[in-house]
């Protein structure tokens, strides 16, 4: 159905056709008839006198073969009145509801013939975003120029060039329907409405009305208003909007039923309504429940992915051209990350373009302080980068490696077809002690955004003290919202053996087997790296079938040898402007061959100690001379590192004080 407003003829009406004790009592008011020459193809309404000898009307039209202008001709002249078809224009569903209802709020529309079941639509309106769109780039590279607006989204040119190419030009029906997953909400928008656009201009939709609708808004409507509801929007489009589900919140159990409405009325409506299901990663558990109840329809996805820094700098310059700027250096400084949202982007160019008036165009203010808020980012290098410096962990890089490839090849075998075989990103830590373990899980949480596969790149470190409640009924919760404090990024769980309980059932195993639940509702949004030792994570892993058959990545941490240990302890002491005495290496050799044989060695974690360890000697040794050089402030001598007492007794390294 379309909807339209008009205004009579500015020199009245001809009232032939309306009685004057009609005219008087339905001012203000309404007039309701169907005409019968179109019967329910098209429905006239006049409303109350906005001005002196002038109605202002509004039309509903079934048949939307049908030219509003025509309309206006045939049932204008039915009620004997002039029309100014100059003023027909189209109008929301809740704007007509509003112009009926401030014609003639008291009127009986469930009894009138024309308004029947308006009343019952009527509630809905306040759950609905209402839009009209125009149509959208007139061919296929106009609308290939358009997608420059949306570097990071995947799918949308290959789309657009499936709508151009099509050689129906005709409404037959939606072959396909959308999911959208950006999370910015303005681009989320503009994406939509590109797409929906170049439909309406492919004939592929016939309404230009949109219709917005978060279904936890409308809980309260059972599937037969719904339905009725939703038929209004034949052969136009219905955007989802599924809602996010806050820390430690169950969605599917708030809204379920909800969800259960919308998921038949969609099979049954897909012919003739689009659907766009539009989410973020807060609200993916939504879409995966919803997305299960509709076997049998084909959704184009179309999902955000970082920007790299050359696309965030090309975005960058687009959007200093369009508002007629040259890009300067002050300007491509600050992006110097690897990796960016489009949302970063844009407030990184925003407070640049301030910060561009105040010192370059209203030169009055130069003086103020007027800094950019977002500080450049990663000034110390790739995360890549940083890891390909560390000492050892040839293996552990290349497994890494080999787990980034393939998530960044995962893209080239959903393009070609290619089926993939359920592989996770999920990964296993195994290690003694100081063996860089949290470490490289912070670097691999960089690099996969680095890489444009997890969006945030955040790492979220917890233990068992962290994750397990004291409290019956606590541990769940807690669980799912330190996921979500993860979304995006690494969820690392450090000792993870200690979750495996002496006895089955306790709160420990409430926590394992949510943890599998979260990793699948995370699937694509949070990686999980359980960290511990090797044996007692063998335990851990045999604890749950399904945690093993999660995790795709086993990456194992071999204690340092002698020869690696020194390097990493003359990388500490190079970082700190120091040098060593000759004295000091075989000293320091001779420390790291019989530390290493001890019980619970500290590997990198004890050679940092002895480091700092000898900082301290060294402080309090140059302290008590009367005036020490500069050579001998900067030199760490072999007295200053002190060997560890041996105790095998306790089966622990201490330092001899």
């Amino acid at each position: 159905m379309r909807y339209y407003q008009f205004n009579t003829a500015p020199k009245g009406h001809d009232k032939k056709g309306l009685s004057k004790k009609e005219v008087k009592e339905k001012t203000p008011g309404v007039l309701l008839s169907v005409n019968h020459d179109l019967g329910e193809r098209a429905f006239l309404t006049l409303l109350s006198v906005l001005r002196p000898n002038r109605l202002h009307c509004c039309l509903e039209v079934n048949d939307l073969s049908l030219m509003p202008e025509y309309v206006v001709v045939l049932l204008s002249k039915g009620f004997g009145i002039q029309y100014d078809l100059s003023t027909v224009t189209e109008i929301t569903l809740g704007e007509y509801f509003e112009l009926v209802e401030d014609a003639d709020p008291w009127a009986n529309k469930a009894q009138d013939p024309f308004t029947k079941g308006l009343s019952r639509c009527q509630f809905y309106r306040s759950d609905i975003k209402e839009s009209l769109l125009k149509e959208g780039p007139p061919d296929k590279d106009a609308a290939i120029r358009q997608v420059a607006s949306f570097p990071n989204v995947q799918g949308l040119v290959e789309e657009l060039g499936r709508i151009y190419d099509c050689p129906v030009d005709t409404f037959m029906g939606n072959p396909v329907h959308y999911v959208i997953n950006i999370e910015d909400t303005v681009e989320r928008s503009e994406v939509r409405n590109l797409l929906i656009s170049s439909l309406l201009v492919k004939k592929r939709l016939l309404l230009a009305r949109v219709w917005e609708v978060c279904p936890e808004d409308m809980t309260y409507l059972d599937a037969g208003d719904l339905a009725g509801f939703i038929d209004r929007q034949s052969f136009g489009a219905v955007v989802l909007k599924l809602p996010r589900s806050g820390p430690g919140s169950d969605y599917l159990s708030d809204s379920d039923g909800t969800l259960g409405h919308f998921a038949p009325l969609i099979k049954e409506k897909q012919r003739k309504i689009l659907f766009i299901i539009e989410y973020s990663r807060k609200s993916e558990r939504g879409w995966k429940y919803l997305h299960s109840l509709l076997d049998g329809i084909t959704f184009v996805e179309l999902k955000e992915k970082a920007l790299l820094r050359d696309e965030a700098l090309a975005y960058v310059r687009r959007l200093g051209a369009e508002d007629g700027l040259v890009m300067e250096s002050s300007l491509e400084s600050v992006i110097n990350a690897s990796a960016y949202s489009m949302g970063e982007v844009r407030d990184l160019y925003s407070s640049w373009y301030m910060r561009h008036l105040c010192k370059d165009v209203f030169t009055s203010y130069a003086d103020l302080p007027c800094q950019l808020p977002l500080e450049a980012k990663d000034a110390g290098g790739s995360a890549y980068e940083k890891l390909s410096k560390m000492i050892g962990l040839d293996e552990v890089r290349r497994v890494i490696l080999e787990a980034v490839d393939y998530a960044k090849a995962e893209v080239l075998y959903e393009k070609a077809g290619v089926k993939l075989d359920g592989m996770t990103r999920h990964m296993v830590f195994t290690g003694n002690p100081g063996t860089a373990k949290t470490t490289c899980a912070r670097l691999y949480a960089a690099i996969m955004k680095e890489n444009g596969i997890l969006p945030k790149g955040k790492f979220v470190e917890v233990g068992r003290k962290d994750i397990v409640s004291k409290y019956l009924g606590g541990t769940a919760p807690l669980v799912k919202e330190f996921f979500e404090k993860a979304d995006g990024g690494v969820l690392f769980i450090d000792e993870a053996y200690s979750l495996v309980e002496e006895r089955n059932g306790l709160y420990g195993d409430e926590a394992i087997n949510t943890i599998v639940q979260e990793m699948e509702n995370h699937r694509d949004s949070v990686v999980v790296i359980f960290a511990g030792y090797p044996d007692e994570m063998e335990r851990f892993l045999a604890k749950n079938p399904g945690l093993r058959s999660r995790i795709s990545f086993h990456v194992h941490f071999k204690d340092y040898t002698v020869d690696e240990l020194m390097d990493i302890l003359r990388l500490f002491v190079s970082e700190s402007k120091m040098v060593l005495d000759d004295a000091a290496e075989p000293k320091l050799r001779r420390i790291f061959e019989h530390a290493s044989q001890e019980p619970g060695f500290g590997n990198g974690r004890f050679a940092r100690n002895l480091f700092e360890q000898a900082r301290l000697r060294q402080a309090s040794r140059l302290i008590h001379q009367p005036s020490p050089g500069i050579d001998e402030i900067k030199t760490l001598l072999a007295d200053d590192f002190l060997e560890p007492e041996r105790k095998k007794e306790e089966r622990r390294i201490g330092f001899v004080l």
